[in-house]
């Protein structure tokens, strides 16, 4: 026998030891398990269940039908039910008769009847197969079932139309006796009213033949496939277990011209029946469009698709991305008629003042003239029409060649039916997304961005130069106004000359389709260098733009990530480069007229070409590059110009500009990694260094032993 351990002294010490994780309970708490079967009352008992679980409502005891209400809580149900409102009825002899069993009724008006007989069904086969589950068990299974039941095939219903035409009656004339005549009396003519014109019959359903139910399953089959071929790839591409539902990405053409509630919207729901194309397909847009604009979209669609039945669905896909802005405000596409058309013909009709002499010149006119096909004439698929800037208008002169006019008629046509539908577009946004081109544009072509969808400038500090005498000025904070809203300038003085000089920006947004960030209006002055700025991405995930301060101080060649606050997506952005470009002399800026731009007011460094002088001064002769200083995040050439030209010591300078080609990098001491171009020029060695330094014993140094090697041994010739 071996002598109890340490850890059974300590649980005979101490009783609680056991009672830790599984403490003593009383006998007298201890009661068995519920069970239906065993209870005195199961009807009772199962409904005082479903009543904990699903909120019945109804009298448990001497009731037989009641309402609960059924929420799916999957977040992929992928039908649209917020809650399904069912009628249970449990017979009184429940559980007591095995003839009497539960049934339910769907009461939701919105469900077609079809699908609400196929939930009644499902579930009487629910009771058929699990005859001794309870009634919460059995809510549970229908839970879990209520996809499947609902994408199975529309049960077959029967609408009875009563015959509501009215029978008309004839009176029955009772004959008087012959012997006293009636007195004369006065004739009433009895008005009926009109019976009520029967009510159409609806148009039985057309038949299908075998042929082409099978003539519809291989074209459903042949497009579906191409839709996933081409879509699968696509990040937002997903298809439904029963392959009815698809939803797939979409890409407005006209971006620009689409109402605020739809420039987010990047994927829609297409819906294809099995029975496509006898029943046409039709797509669900997402409930965060309001919902006059979503059956607007929709109902375009489905017009469409009704029109243009051989249409595919890729097909009606990219009728859909190009016709969105026009199907979002309800606009139709009208061809543009061209002048001595047909339709723009006026026929004159003959006024009733004038004789029959007019008759015969009438009926000249109303024949039709002879046709001229003037489509083939236009058809020209490969040009685009492009709208004339504002600042190439030119005052109007008189032509003499009709072919002129009717050119000219049909270019008006054409811009005033962009100008009406840029117009409709805006008053459906609810204000005018047109930014005017004027003054100086600042773009940065060659952006890449990572998941962003959008960018704007949220404060943009700039190096301006006084256009009289030359003097620079450091601009910082500059917000900017809104696209479509008229800027606020910053006025003020120039240091040196007392020249009135003002600036204001207003910014544009950049996307996947436009590089440009906005427009300065400037008065006496210019541009000279775009200091670092900050940004406000758009996630491209969730459409949340970043909180302020955005990214910070971001300068030109430098790549900078975030993180979206709502979704964790990493986004990235880099700017390679920005480019300014006088537009107009200012004179809408309600500002004093701006002098012409004169040679010298460039910027200090254009990329691709070379800073002045190479990049040296007049302290370090060598040096060919700019340094971009941590302190005030600016660009001198070395520290000493720097302390010369502001009003703090140097800092630490981590970014530098090569002075060949004038690309702004990250420090690294060697060389640029754009041009290849070397900071340090190599000097010549006088050692031998293993072969790489210099071999010529003139040049080499005295204490390099290689010097003085061989000298007085003979050579293999003298040998």
């Amino acid at each position: 026998m071996s002598a109890p351990g340490p850890s059974n002294s300590s649980s005979h010490s101490n009783p609680t030891a056991h009672r830790r994780h599984n403490p003593k309970v009383p006998a007298s708490n201890i009661v068995p398990k519920p069970d239906p079967q065993t209870s005195s009352d199961p009807r009772t008992f199962e409904l005082t269940q479903l009543q904990r679980r699903f909120n019945l409502t109804g009298s448990i005891d001497d009731g037989t039908t009641f309402t609960l209400l059924l929420k799916p809580s999957d977040p992929d149900f992928v039908y649209s039910i917020d809650i399904l409102r069912l009628r249970l009825t449990v017979p009184i002899h429940y559980r007591s008769n095995v003839h009497e069993k539960p049934s339910i009724e769907v009461l939701n008006q919105e469900i077609p009847v079809g699908y609400r007989v196929n939930v009644e069904r499902g579930f009487d086969e629910l009771v058929e197969g699990k005859p001794g589950a309870t009634l919460l068990n059995l809510m549970n299974a229908l839970y879990r079932a209520l996809e499947k039941i609902l994408s199975g095939e529309k049960a077959t219903t029967v609408k009875i139309v009563p015959n509501l035409t009215p029978v008309s009656r004839t009176p029955v004339l009772v004959p008087s006796p012959v012997a006293t005549p009636p007195p004369p009396k006065e004739i009433k003519v009895e008005v009926r009213p009109a019976p009520p014109p029967p009510k159409p019959v609806a148009a039985p359903a057309p038949v299908v033949t075998k042929e082409q139910r099978e003539k519809a399953a291989e074209r459903r089959a042949l497009e579906t496939r191409q839709l996933e071929s081409r879509l699968q790839l696509s990040s937002v591409f997903v298809k439904s277990s029963d392959g009815i539902e698809y939803v797939v990405p979409l890409e407005p053409r006209r971006k620009d011209l689409l109402p605020v509630p739809l420039q987010p919207l990047k994927k829609v729901r297409l819906m294809v029946p099995l029975s496509y194309d006898i029943m046409p397909a039709r797509i669900e847009i997402d409930k965060g469009v309001p919902e006059v604009i979503r059956e607007k979209i929709q109902k375009q669609f489905a017009k469409y698709l009704e029109e243009n039945k051989q249409v595919s669905l890729i097909a009606a896909l990219n009728i859909l991305s190009a016709r969105l802005h026009l199907w979002a405000v309800d606009k139709e596409d009208k061809k543009v008629e061209l002048p001595g058309s047909r339709k723009n013909s006026a026929v004159r009709a003959p006024s009733p003042e004038k004789g029959k002499g007019k008759e015969k010149e009438t009926e000249k006119e109303d024949t039709p003239p002879p046709t001229v096909n003037h489509d083939e004439e236009y058809d020209k698929s490969h040009i685009k029409v492009i709208p004339r800037p504002p600042e190439w208008s030119f005052p109007d002169q008189d032509s003499d060649g009709s072919d002129d006019e009717e050119y000219s008629d049909f270019e008006d046509e054409k811009e005033a039916e962009d100008a009406a539908g840029e117009k409709e577009a805006a008053e459906a946004d609810g204000a005018s997304h047109a930014i005017q081109e004027k003054g100086t544009s600042l773009s940065c072509p060659g952006i890449q961005m990572s998941g962003i969808e959008l960018v704007e400038i949220l404060s943009i500090n700039v190096n301006i130069k006084c256009t009289r005498c030359k003097k620079e000025k450091e601009i910082l904070g500059i917000k900017g106004s809104p696209p479509g809203m008229e800027a606020q300038p910053q006025a003020f003085r120039c240091e040196q000359c007392s020249e009135v000089i003002a600036i204001a920006f207003r910014k544009d947004f950049i996307h996947q389709n436009s590089h440009r960030l906005g427009f300065f209006d400037l008065t006496n002055c210019t541009i000279t260098e775009i200091l670092p700025s900050s940004f406000t991405p758009q996630c491209g995930g969730c459409s949340t733009p970043l909180p302020s301060p955005g990214m910070k101080d971001l300068v030109r060649g430098q790549s900078i990530t975030a993180n979206c606050r709502e979704c964790h997506r990493k986004m990235g952005l880099y700017i390679p480069d920005f480019k300014l470009l006088r537009i107009t002399q200012g004179e809408n800026l309600h500002l004093k007229q701006l002098p012409l731009k004169s040679k010298k007011d460039k910027e200090r460094y254009v990329a691709g070409t070379e800073l002045p002088n190479k990049g040296r001064c007049k302290h370090y002769r060598k040096s060919t590059r700019w340094f971009r200083f941590s302190c005030c995040s600016k660009v001198h050439p070395c520290d000493r110009c720097h302390d010369e030209a502001e009003n703090h010591p140097s800092e630490h300078a981590n970014r530098m500009i090569c002075g060949l080609c004038s690309r702004e990098q990250n420090y690294r001491p060697e060389d640029c990694r754009f041009c290849g171009n070397s900071f340090f020029a190599k000097k010549l060695s006088h050692y031998w260094e293993g072969g790489k330094g210099t071999r010529d014993k003139r040049l080499m140094a005295r204490n390099d032993p290689r010097k003085y090697k061989r000298l007085g041994k003979p050579t293999k010739e003298e040998a």
